[in-house]
C-alpha cells in the first residue's frame, strides 16, 4: 500500500499534466447554392480561454475565400461544379498565468455543387433524396471510423493533449514522469485590470503636459466661469470627454471580437506596422513633422459649439479639444491601443484603458472649475512643455524597437540582435540625456531630469560590458554575449552531449516569451549560475520559431489523429508536450548524455536564483 500511494499521485500528476485544455470542432456549412462557410467551435477547460486564431488553406480547387476569417468563420464562394478544400487552423489557448505553444486543428472536404440550379447541394452528406457526392474526411491510421456526419454539416476534431509516447522522428529517449516545482509559468504578459488601468491614466496625465492640452485648460475653464454655469458645464465637459475615449476603446474591442484580442501579438505584418506607426508618432513629437487632423474639422466645430450651445455645445466643445489636441495625443492613444491589444487577453481592455485615459484628460478642467483658485498655481506654459515632447517622443521611439524585435525573432529575419537592440537603446537615451542636461541654463528642472535617462544609458552601457540588464529584459531579445556554445536544435544538442560526455541543459522558450527574457537576465547572469551552466551542453529550443520544415512532418496524437508539424517550432513544442506532458514556457530540464533524465523534476519560471542552483547543481 505504501508503494501504490505514491505511483497513484504520480499518475494523477500525469493525468493533469496531459490533460486537454481545448476540444474543437470544424464543420462546412451550406450558406447558398454558391458559397460555404468553415466554423471552427471550441470548448475549454475551466480557467482556459482561446487567445488566437489564424487559419491557413493549403490546397483549394473549385473556391475562392470571401471575405477574412474572423471569430472562427471564414466563407467561400463555390466557382466550380467540384470543389476541394485542405488546410488548418492554429490556435492559442492561455490562462492568467500561462499560454500554451501553438496547436492545430486540420480538415480536409470535397464535394459538388449544381452551379445552375437554386437549391444548394455542396457540403452536403449522402443521404436520402441527396446526389451529392460524400465528402473525404481524414482517416485516422490506426483503422477506427472517420467522424460522423450529420445532416448537411461536415465535421471533426482536435483535442490539445499529451500523449505518453513520444515520436521516434522527434526524440528517441524513453518518455519520462516529471514533476514541476514550481507553479509560475508565463509565456506572455497579460496586464490585470487594475495595472492597466492605472497605466492608462498615467499615459493621461502625460498627454495633459503636451502643448496642444496644456494651455486650453485655464482658456475652458474661464470660458465656463463667466457663463455662470462653470461647476455644472465643466462636469458635462469632462463627462464628453470620457465618452468620446469610451466609443473610441468601444469601437477598438467591436473590431478585434471577443476571440481576437492579443491574436497579434506575433504576427510579423501586424509588428512591422506598429514599429513604423509609433516610429511616426516619435518623430513627430521629436518636432520633425506634425501629425494633425484638418483644422477645418476644429473650426467647424468650434463654430457650432458657440451657436448650438447649451448640452449639445458642451459635447462638441469637447470634440473640438480631441480634434485640436490629436497631434499630441494620437501618439500616446495609439501607443496605448497596442500595449493593451497586445498584453492584455480581456476583451474590455480597450474599454476600460480609454476610460482611465480619458479621466485622466478630463480630471483638470472639472477640478479647476469646481476650485478656481487652484489655477494660480498652475505652471505656465513655457519650454518645458517642449521638453516633455521631445521625452515622449524619444520613449515612443525606444518602444517602438520592441516591435521590430518580436517580428525579427519569431521569422527569423537576424536583424536585430541583443547587442544591436542595446546599442540603439543606448543611443537614444544618451541623446536624451545629453538634450535635457544642456538645458540646464534655461530650466534647471529639466536638466535634472536628464539625469534619469543618463543613468539609464550607464546601465545598459554597463549591459554591454557583461552587467545585469533585467530591468528591461522584458523589451529586449534574448541575450547573446554568452561564451558557451548554445544549440538550437535537439538532435545537434545530444550529439554534442554524447561527443563531450557532458550532461544537458534543456530549455524550451520562445521569442515572444516575456519571462523567459526575465529569467535569462536575473539568473543566467548570476556568476554561479554561469559556472554551474558551463558544465552543461545547453540546448535551447524556441516553441514559436516560424521558420517552416523542408517537408511537413506527420505525428500521431493521443486520440489517434494525425498532427502535421509545419514549423521548427512545432517539432520543439510536440517535443515538450510528448516527452514532459507541458506546454508553457519557459521549462528547464536536466538531461543525462543519452537524453534520459538527470533530475526528476523540472523548472519554469522562478527568479530564486538560490533554489535554482540548487537544481542545476544535481549529479
Amino acid at each position: 500500500m505504501k508503494k501504490t500511494l505514491p505511483a497513484l499521485l504520480l499518475l494523477c500528476l500525469y493525468a493533469t499534466l496531459t490533460m486537454a485544455q481545448a476540444h474543437f470542432t470544424w464543420k462546412i456549412d451550406k450558406v447558398s447554392a454558391r458559397e460555404l462557410q468553415l466554423t471552427f467551435s471550441g470548448s475549454f477547460d475551466p480557467g482556459w480561454h482561446l487567445n488566437e486564431q489564424s487559419l491557413t488553406v493549403e490546397q483549394s480547387r473549385g473556391l475562392r475565400a470571401v471575405g477574412t476569417f474572423a471569430n472562427g468563420r471564414q466563407r467561400f464562394a463555390i466557382t466550380e461544379a467540384e470543389w476541394s478544400l485542405k488546410g488548418y487552423m492554429e490556435y492559442l489557448v492561455c490562462t492568467d498565468e500561462q499560454c500554451l505553444a501553438p496547436q492545430y486543428v486540420e480538415f480536409s472536404s470535397s464535394g459538388t455543387a449544381d452551379l445552375t440550379a437554386n437549391a444548394p447541394t455542396a457540403a452536403s452528406s449522402p443521404s436520402q433524396g441527396n446526389n451529392g457526392t460524400a465528402p473525404s474526411l481524414p482517416q485516422p491510421t490506426d483503422g477506427s471510423a472517420p467522424s460522423p456526419v450529420r445532416g448537411d454539416t461536415i465535421a471533426s476534431s482536435a483535442t490539445t493533449a499529451a500523449a505518453p509516447t513520444p515520436s521516434k522522428d522527434i526524440n528517441t529517449a524513453t518518455t519520462s514522469l516529471v514533476q514541476t516545482d514550481t507553479t509560475t509559468a508565463v509565456a506572455i504578459s497579460q496586464a490585470a485590470p487594475l495595472q492597466l488601468m492605472l497605466t492608462a491614466f498615467l499615459a493621461g496625465l502625460l498627454a495633459l503636459l503636451t502643448p496642444c492640452v496644456w494651455p486650453v485648460i485655464p482658456l475652458t475653464v474661464s470660458f465656463f466661469l463667466k457663463n455662470g454655469r462653470g461647476r455644472r458645464d465643466a462636469l458635462l465637459f469632462g463627462a464628453s470627454i470620457i465618452g468620446i475615449f469610451l466609443l473610441l476603446g468601444l469601437g477598438m474591442t467591436l473590431l478585434l471580437g471577443a476571440d481576437a484580442m492579443n491574436q497579434l501579438a506575433t504576427n510579423a505584418v501586424f509588428n512591422v506596422v506598429c514599429f513604423i506607426a509609433l516610429t511616426l508618432f516619435g518623430l513627430s513629437f521629436i518636432g520633425l513633422f506634425n501629425i494633425s487632423l484638418p483644422s477645418s474639422w476644429a473650426t467647424s466645430l468650434d463654430t457650432a459649439a458657440t451657436r448650438r450651445g447649451g448640452t449639445l455645445g458642451i459635447l462638441l466643445m469637447a470634440l473640438t479639444l480631441v480634434v485640436v489636441s490629436f497631434s499630441c495625443t494620437a501618439p500616446i492613444v495609439g501607443t496605448l491601443l497596442v500595449d493593451i491589444t497586445t498584453s492584455s487577453a480581456s476583451i474590455l481592455s480597450p474599454i476600460l484603458g480609454m476610460t482611465a485615459f480619458a479621466f485622466a484628460l478630463a480630471l483638470p478642467f472639472t477640478l479647476f472649475a469646481l476650485f478656481p483658485s487652484l489655477m494660480k498655481r498652475m505652471p505656465r506654459s513655457g519650454m518645458w512643455m517642449k521638453h516633455v515632447k521631445v521625452t515622449l517622443g524619444i520613449l515612443e521611439l525606444a518602444f517602438a524597437l520592441k516591435f521590430l524585435s518580436v517580428a525579427d525573432m519569431a521569422y527569423g529575419w537576424q536583424l536585430l540582435s541583443w547587442r544591436s537592440f542595446l546599442i540603439v537603446w543606448i543611443v537614444l537615451f544618451s541623446a536624451l540625456a545629453l538634450y535635457l542636461l544642456l538645458q540646464w541654463r534655461n530650466s534647471r528642472i529639466a536638466a535634472l531630469c536628464g539625469l534619469l535617462p543618463l543613468s539609464l544609458t550607464l546601465y545598459l552601457a554597463n549591459g554591454l560590458l557583461g552587467g545585469d540588464t533585467r530591468l528591461v529584459s522584458a523589451f529586449m531579445p534574448p541575450r547573446d554575449d554568452v561564451a558557451q556554445t548554445i544549440y538550437t536544435d535537439y538532435h545537434e544538442g545530444i550529439a554534442a552531449a554524447q561527443r563531450e560526455q557532458k550532461p544537458i541543459f534543456l530549455d524550451f522558450t520562445g521569442y515572444g516569451c516575456v519571462n523567459c527574457r526575465k529569467m535569462e537576465a536575473a539568473v543566467f547572469t548570476d556568476k554561479r549560475v554561469k559556472e554551474l551552466l558551463s558544465r552543461y551542453i545547453i540546448i535551447r529550443l524556441y516553441v514559436d520559431d516560424r521558420t517552416s520544415l523542408n517537408k511537413p512532418q506527420q505525428v500521431k496524437q493521443p486520440d489517434g489523429t494525425m498532427r502535421t508539424l509545419r514549423t521548427v517550432g512545432d517539432r520543439w513544442s510536440y517535443l515538450e508536450q510528448q516527452r514532459f506532458g507541458q506546454l508553457t514556457q519557459p521549462l528547464y530540464v536536466l538531461l543525462r548524455p543519452d537524453g534520459s533524465l538527470l533530475s526528476p523534476t523540472v523548472r519554469s519560471y522562478d527568479e530564486d536564483t538560490e533554489a535554482f542552483l540548487q537544481w542545476l547543481a544535481v549529479k
